[in-house]
């Protein structure tokens, strides 16, 4: 056991860890980064709960009027006919089935994008991630403002634009991973709670400005949850990589191989070694994964979770405004 000058203390924690202080620049680079992840959160809340009643009151809209034509579409008074039970039906199914999409596909790419980003950084996947999600969100107004030519169903094929990226739940997982990076093991659970906060009180905030521009136009609420998505990938690309911080000498080393190359030699040795990458290390994520009976358990528990609060939080959205006979922005 090699000597070390460093007394054995009562307090000496048992594991060392290379990350116990930080240096000044990347004191300075966690601020930043942590400031910029806050920032990405309340977008991502504002475009959700912005975006969501919106969606539903437009599509409840469009189905009225396919079940009863001389309904008209954007009337400020309340159709009743629109809660008929045939239309909470068809509303009921395109939901259940745009959630299933919406799930599926980033479910596939989700461990190729993983690995890509700890191959090539952290920021081009979140790109791709706020990428695939404007373009998913560009074919919803598409459709939503396209009513006589594209039937509500069509909603469903937007969620291919998930393969781009991940969709939202790549991009959620890419901010935690810089979080990751950037925070010492020490203050991480603190630096988790605190953002954790964060989020439920723009949840708590957003709630009331959705609840209003949907009393006003619910098209103020999509337009609004947009243009925040197109403003996130601008945003994404000021967010500093915090990959070189775990893999800096690695990195570097990448790097000054691939100087004396042409930019076409890049391009094609970058798809090259991104494929090879993904082959080489899926079977290390798959075995790592399903070696540990609690990541298993962890995993299942959370995959449960999430798309059954989705589903009950819309669906008794929906019930209390049928069973009541309420507005979307009650």
């Amino acid at each position: 056991m090699p000597a070390t000058d460093t007394p054995i203390q009562e307090e000496t924690p048992l594991l060392t860890t290379n990350n116990q202080t930080i240096p000044p620049k990347d004191a300075s680079l966690q601020r930043r980064v942590i400031a910029s992840c806050v920032l990405f959160l309340f977008i991502v809340e504002v475009s959700s709960f912005v975006m969501e009643p919106a969606t539903q009151e437009i599509v409840e809209d469009i189905i009225c009027r396919g079940h009863f034509p001389d309904h008209k579409l954007r009337m400020p008074v309340l159709d009743g006919r629109c809660k008929d039970p045939a239309v909470q039906k068809t509303l009921a199914m395109i939901r259940s089935w745009s959630m299933s999409a919406d799930m599926l596909i980033p479910l596939v790419v989700q461990v190729p994008y993983g690995i890509l980003a700890d191959r090539y950084g952290r920021r081009t996947v979140l790109i791709l991630a706020f990428v695939g999600c404007v373009l998913q969100t560009s074919w919803v107004i598409l459709v939503l403002r396209l009513p006589d030519i594209f039937s509500v169903w069509s909603l469903l094929y937007g969620s291919a634009a998930y393969a781009i990226g991940g969709g939202g739940q790549m991009a959620a997982a890419m901010i935690w991973t810089i979080i990751t990076d950037i925070t010492p093991i020490s203050d991480r659970t603190t630096i988790f709670y605190q953002l954790q906060a964060c989020y439920l009180l723009f949840a708590v905030l957003v709630n009331p400005l959705s609840a209003f521009l949907l009393s006003i136009d619910p098209w103020i609420g999509m337009w609004l949850g947009f243009g925040a998505l197109i403003f996130s990938v601008a945003a994404a690309c000021l967010i500093p990589e915090t990959l070189c911080l775990r893999h800096r000498d690695d990195e570097t080393e990448h790097v000054s191989a691939r100087d004396g190359e042409t930019p076409m030699k890049v391009k094609a040795a970058w798809f090259v070694e991104a494929g090879a990458a993904i082959r080489r290390d899926a079977g290390h994520v798959w075995h790592f994964v399903f070696a540990s009976r609690s990541i298993v358990t962890i995993l299942l528990a959370y995959g449960l979770y999430i798309p059954a609060k989705l589903g009950v939080r819309l669906n008794i959205l929906q019930y209390m405004t049928r069973r009541f006979g309420w507005e979307w922005s009650t």
